[in-house]
């Protein structure tokens, strides 16, 4: 079977997909001295921003998509959210917050263990619906690739059946253009023979009357020779 190449797009692919092209293409421009330092100012405050929609992204990817789960991506979901917002404030100067002081950020991870304990119920019914999702899934497969073996199988049976059925009707046709050919045959055959028979017999009949009457002609031949010989001695 052919293999189909399938694409599956999701927000967070998406988001990531978006901020590494603009991180590589930021180095990119910048390790090749195209970009000016106003460029350089306005893509760097573009950069918390990235993280917050990033970070958001990830938070809400497991309410919206079956494959992903709360735990890896709520954990870097509050992380790049908390992040970005703590960067973009001390952009703004409304608290102290540099680009290094992610280490700031530590207490994130117990927020993130009491968001895992609410949400303890629901990971496990998501992981049961997944389970459940994924049963199914394998036998729809199942059931298609019976199907389809069936069908081939059903369809290589009714190909062989009217292979056989023309196969069958092609030598009932040639029986029946192919006998009355030889009965023709048979018949010229025995007719001729009759023909030439009844023509060897008739010749024979023939040659056995003259036989029997060639030495009664010779004879009267001779008797009539005989008186016209005396007649011309003896003239009367």
């Amino acid at each position: 079977m052919k293999r189909q190449l399938s694409f599956t797009i999701s927000l967070p692919k998406i988001v990531t997909a978006i901020i590494f092209i603009y991180i590589g293409g930021w180095l990119l421009l910048s390790t090749l001295g195209l970009m000016s330092a106003s460029m350089k100012d306005a893509m760097i405050i573009f950069i918390p921003y990235a993280l917050i929609i990033w970070g958001l992204s990830l938070l809400i990817a497991p309410f919206i998509s079956a494959k992903s789960e709360f735990g890896g991506n709520w954990l870097f979901g509050l992380f790049f959210l908390a992040y970005g917002s703590a960067v973009l404030g001390g952009m703004y100067h409304v608290f102290n917050f540099e680009w290094q002081d992610v280490w700031k950020l530590w207490p994130l991870f117990i927020v993130y263990v009491g968001f895992m304990i609410v949400f303890e119920g629901s990971k496990k019914g998501h992981k049961h619906a997944k389970k459940i999702e994924k049963m199914k899934r394998k036998e729809m497969k199942r059931g298609h690739d019976d199907w389809a073996v069936k069908s081939k199988v059903l369809s290589e049976e009714i190909k062989n059946e009217l292979k056989n059925e023309l196969e069958k009707e092609l030598r009932e046709v040639k029986q029946e253009w192919e006998a009355p050919i030889d009965e023709i045959k048979v018949v010229d055959k025995s007719e001729r023979r009759a023909e030439r028979e009844r023509r060897q017999a008739e010749r024979q009949e023939r040659l056995a009357k003259f036989s029997q009457q060639a030495p009664i002609n010779k004879d009267s031949i001779e008797n009539d020779d005989a008186i016209d010989s005396e007649n011309k001695e003896n003239p009367s």
